[in-house]
């Protein structure tokens, strides 16, 4: 069974701080999830590394200030 987080921002903050995140670097992750998702349009389950992937080369493609996207690794 594969869990998939109900609040997504909540998730991301509690990992955070787990790993010692600074608050804005938390922030900064929950912002890029936020741009993701709304250009991805799928719910999180149905979600690819192919949806992931292609976001990603949109922002190198884009070369503009949204730079923090990138340094995000998929799993």
């Amino acid at each position: 069974m594969v869990y998939y987080p109900t609040d997504i921002n909540e998730a991301i903050r509690k990992e955070g701080q787990r790993r010692r995140y600074s608050y804005r670097t938390i922030k900064t992750y929950q912002k890029c999830v936020e741009k993701f998702l709304l250009s991805c349009g799928k719910t999180i389950d149905k979600i690819s590394k192919k949806d992931a992937r292609e976001f990603l080369s949109k922002l190198s493609d884009k070369n503009v200030a949204e730079a923090p996207c990138m340094s995000i690794t998929w799993q």
